[in-house]
């Protein structure tokens, strides 16, 4: 499973690359079937399968179109000094295979 890597600081998340993929594919696929490009569906198709292999696709999308407070609970921290953790907006990013 591909996770996009959030280091901020001592913490490290994992976020599911599928989450960001299937949100940035329903935006697209919607735009364009609207613009008469092609059926929903498989643009859908399409877009999700880009997302899945472009690191920098599913990484600018995460940041420029979510936020954390929608996909908090699907994260999983797998580092982490102490306290409440959430990254700020200078984190890094990464795809990687999950932990």
């Amino acid at each position: 499973m591909k996770v996009i890597e959030i280091t901020d600081g001592e913490y490290t998340w994992q976020l599911p690359l599928e989450i960001v993929a299937k949100d940035r594919a329903a935006y697209y696929a919607k735009k364009d079937s609207e613009d008469g490009d092609g059926s929903y569906d498989d643009l859908y198709k399409a877009e999700f399968e880009h997302t899945m292999t472009d690191d920098y696709d599913g990484i600018d999308w995460y940041q420029n179109n979510m936020n954390w407070v929608g996909v908090k609970d699907s994260a999983k921290l797998i580092k982490r000094p102490e306290g409440d953790p959430e990254p700020s907006v200078d984190a890094e990013y990464e795809i990687s295979e999950a932990a």
